[in-house]
Order: C-alpha cells, then sequence, then structure tokens
C-alpha cells in the first residue's frame, strides 16, 4: 500500500524541499529517512526528483540561516545512498 503512494509523496516533497522554513525542510528529511528505513530501495527511481531539493536545503547565500545544517542532510543521504546500494544487490 505505502509502495503505490511513493511517487505522490516524493512530489509532495519536492514541493515543500523548497520552502524557506528550516522546520519544514526537516520534517521532509526525517519522512525521507523513514521511508527509506521502511522501504529498503523505494526512493531509487525517485531520487534524481529530490537532489535540487538537496542542494537548496544545503545552499549557502544571504538567508543561511534558513538553510538546514550539513550533518542532518548528510545523515540521510547516506541512509538513502546504502538502503539503494542494498536495493541494487536484491
Amino acid at each position: 500500500m505505502l509502495q503505490t503512494q511513493i511517487p505522490d509523496i516524493i512530489k509532495a516533497i519536492h514541493k515543500q524541499l523548497r520552502e524557506k522554513s528550516v522546520k519544514t525542510r526537516q520534517g521532509c528529511f526525517s519522512l525521507l529517512t523513514e521511508l527509506v528505513l521502511v522501504l529498503p530501495g523505494a526512493l531509487a527511481k525517485h531520487f534524481d526528483q529530490l537532489v535540487p531539493g538537496i542542494i537548496y536545503s544545503l545552499g549557502y547565500g544571504e538567508n543561511y540561516k534558513n538553510n538546514l545544517s550539513m550533518p542532518n542532510t548528510i545523515l540521510c543521504i547516506r541512509c538513502k545512498k546504502k538502503t539503494l546500494t542494498n536495493s541494487r544487490e536484491i
């Protein structure tokens, strides 16, 4: 059931990762991390859609205070990478 909702979830997260609110983007990363843990490999087909939002979240500019900390983002990416690697081994 959850597997069929992944495309819609990714579409919504893609939009939310462009928000200025740090809390909103942190929530997105938390949701993505949980998805990867619950459904390993679920984001493999959609990871390229998330990259722009990840880059935006790490961006450094005049609104630095609105960007996520690098450790939180890297933790999420590491979790995804591990899951992508594991899903290819199956």
